[in-house]
């Protein structure tokens, strides 16, 4: 009985991988660009928000995406320069990095302050860094203990964020030494 089963398996096996072959489905896959409403064809960072939103940092303009259309912001919406990165910090502020004026923040405003202003629902916050080298923000980084990041062109700086106010703090960097990177 127990060979008949076997037999019986080793039987129905290709029969059953070749079902499943022909029924699985090819996913739909879509690629997007200026022609689509993304501002740019050109991709520098892409991320997902807690929100399921898709951003695309481009050399022109910061696109959102929705799932269906694009939302590009850029001069008119008060965010300058190209952006080269983006990060969603934990208390949910966007903060974009800019090639030219240091960092920008987004801030959402809830629908009755952006009816009775007339204007969009969103509002950027420049903030520039202490030189033109360290205005050309390449990366923006998150850590554990929620310390926000700042690689430039002009070196590593820590951002300090008050109420209002974004300072540069840069952090040197030391060159390791000949004894530094002896194996012990």
């Amino acid at each position: 009985m127990r060979a008949q089963a076997l037999r019986l398996l080793v039987t129905l096996w290709p029969s059953v991988f070749l079902a499943a072959e022909a029924s699985a489905e090819r996913l739909p896959i879509r690629t997007y660009d200026a022609g689509d409403g993304l501002s740019h064809d050109r991709i520098k960072r892409i991320v997902r928000d807690q929100r399921g939103f898709l951003w695309f940092c481009t050399p022109d303009e910061l696109s959102r995406f929705d799932g269906y259309r694009f939302k590009n912001y850029g001069p008119d919406a008060g965010l300058p320069h190209s952006q080269n990165d983006l990060v969603v910090t934990r208390d949910g502020t966007y903060w974009i990095a800019t090639n030219g004026s240091g960092v920008a923040t987004l801030r959402q405003l809830g629908a009755g302050a952006a009816n009775r202003a007339g204007t969009s629902d969103s509002k950027f916050s420049v903030h520039p860094g202490p030189s033109p080298r360290a205005d050309r923000v390449n990366v923006l980084l998150e850590d554990r203990a929620r310390r926000l990041w700042a690689g430039t062109d002009g070196g590593l700086f820590e951002l300090e964020r008050g109420k209002e106010t974004v300072a540069f703090r840069r952090v040197p960097l030391t060159a390791l030494t000949r004894a530094d990177n002896a194996i012990q």
